[in-house]
């Protein structure tokens, strides 16, 4: 089997993957952390009570679909183009 790069994100980003989510299955990517990380994590069901408790939770949960679309859109446009070039634009999106 064979390892692919596809998504690759910067400090601070959340790490959503929302076909998991809403289907409520497992994921098939993992992930690979490149330095120390802090990584937290939510349950499903967590996230459906807050949804339910605070409102605010339902508006941040749609905010959140509508970045993962871009995203997602923009992670398939950058499959497309050769290694080098998915570097440069990655380093133009975090030039930290």
């Amino acid at each position: 089997k064979k390892d692919i790069t596809s998504w690759v994100i910067g400090d601070g980003s959340i790490i959503w993957p929302l076909p998991s989510y809403l289907l409520e299955q497992p994921s098939r990517e993992s992930l690979q952390l490149l330095e120390p990380t802090t990584l937290l994590s939510i349950s499903r069901q967590d996230v459906d009570e807050l949804k339910r408790t605070h409102g605010v939770f339902r508006d941040m949960e749609c905010r959140l679909m509508e970045r993962y679309i871009v995203l997602y859109d923009m992670r398939i446009q950058l499959l497309l183009l050769k290694a080098n070039e998915r570097l440069d634009a990655y380093r133009q999106a975090f030039p930290d």
